[in-house]
């Protein structure tokens, strides 16, 4: 499969992606979103990798080179700050704030079908690449929307300095999120915040409910329990892919997260499809 000639229309780029690595570019200024419609997707940046299943999009900030790789398809989409404003704008009525925070967000079945159809014509022309920006557009907004009760929890006298706390942490956070593979320390993810130590550890359990430590141990339960559920790999295996040093501390970490054995909960997992159909 081939990958297409970027798009360009009122101020947004589209790339359609099928099987193929390929490198792209965001300029500092600019928001991306990278929407996996099939498959299995790998993004890496300077300091990120993420592997992301359809139907899936992941929203960047800009200034940064984007490795994407896989057998999976996708589509990237890039604009400016102010671009994007007047999408949101126009698909919302309301304004959001610049730069949007980062993040991932599960695709609806709108954004699903103007992907296919932008995907069957294997390039989206330029109707088809506004319609496609205004959809994305309403999903960054609806995830900044959610974002807002995280925001109002971080310091600052003022909502815009609240915001910008929260961008930094929610940079942090997606760090860690990306890396549970990784032995990761508290000092690395605190200068991805620009925060010292001490005070990243008081701001993102304000913000997220959880001390670092803690919500990193929960993402890798959670992405331990994915494999089980969707791969046959040894539960030794899924310990190390999750970022656990060995069986025994994941064991005794899954038990008290799930109050239920990894080997049991894959047992679980694996009879309820054939439950659902009786």
């Amino acid at each position: 499969m081939r990958l297409d000639d970027p798009v360009t229309a009122n101020g947004v780029r589209v790339v359609v992606g099928l099987g193929r690595s390929t490198m792209l570019s965001t300029r500092a200024g600019e928001a991306t979103a990278i929407c996996v419609l099939r498959g299995r997707v790998r993004v890496s940046l300077e300091h990120a990798r993420w592997t992301l299943d359809a139907p899936i999009t992941l929203f960047l900030e800009g200034g940064e080179a984007v490795a994407l790789g896989g057998e999976g398809v996708w589509v990237y989409a890039t604009a400016s700050h102010s671009v994007v404003q007047d999408l949101v704008r126009d698909a919302c009525g309301r304004p959001i704030g610049a730069p949007p925070v980062p993040g991932t967000l599960r695709m609806g079945p709108r954004l699903r079908h103007i992907l296919r159809t932008a995907l069957r014509s294997r390039r989206a022309d330029a109707c088809e690449t506004r319609l496609l920006a205004s959809s994305v557009a309403t999903c960054l907004a609806t995830m900044q929307l959610e974002y807002e009760p995280l925001i109002a929890r971080c310091g600052g006298r003022s909502w815009k300095q609240r915001r910008n706390a929260f961008v930094r942490l929610q940079r942090a956070r997606n760090y860690l999120c990306s890396n549970l593979h990784r032995e990761l320390s508290i000092a690395e993810a605190a200068a991805i915040a620009n925060y010292s130590p001490f005070h990243f550890i008081r701001a993102f359990e304000a913000a997220y409910g959880a001390t670092p430590h803690a919500y990193l141990v929960e993402q890798r339960l959670a992405a331990a329990r994915d494999l089980l559920r969707t791969s046959s790999l040894a539960i030794a295996e899924i310990a190390s892919m999750s970022g656990f040093e060995d069986r025994s501390a994941f064991a005794r970490s899954y038990k008290r997260h799930f109050g239920i054995t990894a080997s049991d909960h894959r047992r679980l997992l694996a009879a309820a499809p054939i439950q659902a159909v009786a």
